[in-house]
């Protein structure tokens, strides 16, 4: 087959997989929980322990700056606030390139580089409506003046359609200390394409979660596909019966689209988590709206 993917080499899976999937929007390909996640395009997390043990060397640098992971999108001042929010280091900041494209530089938790660029269609667009002819931008990016036009003429119809504020929904089921024992079940009736289970056992020390003894071993978070649908399953630390297992996780692309959508849902419904970051995310909140369904709001 020849080449599958680059690994990257990190110190801790969960809050890494939190950038690279929820801020520079990779999507998973292959989720194995805490010691590794790979992404669709070439991309692949490793824990650094079980990294070292493979290769039998425990001497992992940081901020080598010999590799850099590339990212495009239409907008990268988004992505920046982003990245600062964070207080993530930044190599420089958005700055303009030779050849016409914004770009921006940061160290991720590892100290791995990552870029951050305009896609091109962007890039060709600001400089014809700086007053660049179609053969100064030619001129300036190396492209065709066929190829400018027709990315040009695409980007403004594709602006023209109202934006999606969301990136997916999932169901999520709670269980009552039972989830490990329903996952199997849907094993054999099913047929499973992915699945990955963390215990709370593994919960980071700053999770914020009250961890008795007795929960150590359920399931704190599990995602399963059946029949190409994800399931989000969990073990419940409030009671949960037959008619209030289910909710919805709704993953969205802002902080600020979270708590628009999350103060409408609240008006006659009532607030479970009121709004805030959490480890696993930038922003959260769980409401149950003025028909009954409960939503989980994630950025």
């Amino acid at each position: 087959m020849g080449f599958k993917s680059t690994i990257i080499v990190v110190d801790d899976i969960l809050r890494s997989r939190e950038l690279y999937e929820h801020v520079l929007e990779c999507e998973v390909d292959g989720d194995f929980g805490i010691y590794n996640v790979g992404f669709k395009g070439g991309l692949a997390l490793y824990r650094k322990t079980m990294f070292s043990e493979l290769i039998g060397n425990d001497n992992i640098i940081t901020k080598a700056h010999n590799l850099a992971v590339y990212f495009e999108f239409e907008d990268i001042s988004e992505k920046e606030k982003k990245v600062e929010d964070l207080n993530l280091e930044f190599v420089h900041k958005t700055q303009e390139q030779p050849w016409g494209q914004r770009v921006f530089r940061f160290y991720d938790y590892d100290g791995h580089i990552v870029e951050v660029a305009e896609i091109m269609t962007t890039v060709f667009k600001r400089l014809h409506e700086s007053g660049l002819s179609h053969q100064e931008i030619a001129r300036k990016t190396g492209y065709t003046e066929t190829a400018i036009k027709d990315e040009i003429r695409r980007l403004n119809s594709k602006y023209e359609k109202r934006k999606e504020i969301c990136i997916m929904i999932i169901p999520t089921i709670h269980f009552p200390g039972t989830c490990n024992e329903a996952i199997t079940f849907y094993e054999e009736v099913f047929n499973i394409t992915e699945k990955t289970v963390a215990l709370y056992r593994d919960a980071p020390p700053n999770s914020g979660m009250t961890i008795t003894d007795e929960i150590l071993d359920h399931v704190m978070h599990s995602c399963i596909t059946i029949c190409g649908t994800k399931f989000n399953c969990s073990d419940s630390q409030k009671d949960v019966f037959p008619g209030n297992m289910l909710l919805f996780n709704v993953f969205m692309k802002s902080e600020d689209e979270v708590c628009m959508a999350f103060e409408k849902l609240e008006i006659n419904g009532k607030v479970i988590v009121a709004l805030g970051p959490q480890f696993f995310s930038r922003m959260y909140g769980s409401v149950v709206d003025r028909f009954g369904i409960q939503w989980q709001l994630i950025a």
